[in-house]
């Protein structure tokens, strides 16, 4: 059996505080037309790369599917140890903000999402059949349609790739509106690709057995 070395590559913007940190985690890199840079890391640098940048990253539920189905190796670098509240979601609401509070590389990090902006992108889903699987890139199609994010399409077709990895746009107009839609209970977001819509009520309405026993979401 042959043994393999495996790599990811992430989009990132030019920082130079960033320089030292990702070149140590074993990076190399090039720069694009967009200014940015294209880094390739070892896999097992992951979590030298999450801390250096202290954003979170989401790798591709395909990509992920594939390795650990071929590499009892990569199942096993997988089981990274986490930080106490790593990666769980605290979601309160404020005014006209969602606030998001998560723990990335040993510090709490906030983010606050716009309600208007959770609502485009719920619209976006409500045009998905209910209790069906979609696939991620589907999803950020339709919102990156609704939203009106030009830059994402060329020759009018969807540029996932790029999408996913310009993580700030990721993060804004896809993870974090979809885990606040996933808290109100009105989303599922499955680690292996896909979103199911669940509900077909409005963003800020009780689900029935919510009105039957009197509670609210957040």
């Amino acid at each position: 059996m042959k043994k393999v070395k495996l790599y990811f590559k992430i989009v990132l913007p030019y920082r130079r505080e960033w320089y030292g940190q990702l070149r140590d985690a074993g990076g190399f890199y090039v720069k694009t037309k967009t200014g940015k840079v294209l880094w390739e890391f070892p896999l097992s640098s992951l979590p030298r790369v999450i801390e250096a940048i202290a954003e979170p990253i989401e790798i591709d539920e395909e990509d992920a599917e594939i390795a650990l189905k071929y590499s009892k190796y990569v199942t096993e670098i997988a089981k990274l140890k986490r930080y106490k509240g790593e990666g769980r979601l605290e979601i309160t609401e404020t005014g006209k903000m969602y606030v998001i509070r998560t723990v990335i590389g040993k510090k709490v990090q906030e983010f606050n999402i716009p309600k208007e902006l959770v609502a485009k992108v719920w619209s976006a889903i409500m045009e998905f059949p209910l209790n069906e699987k979609i696939a991620s890139r589907t999803v950020a199609h339709k919102i990156c349609l609704k939203l009106g994010l030009k830059k994402f399409f060329k020759d009018g077709k969807f540029n996932w790739e790029e999408f996913f990895g310009t993580r700030r746009a990721y993060y804004r107009y896809f993870y974090l509106p979809i885990k606040v839609l996933e808290h109100k209970k009105l989303v599922i977001h499955n680690k292996r690709g896909y979103i199911i819509r669940v509900a077909d009520r409005g963003l800020d309405e009780k689900s029935r057995n919510q009105r039957a026993h009197g509670s609210s979401v957040a």
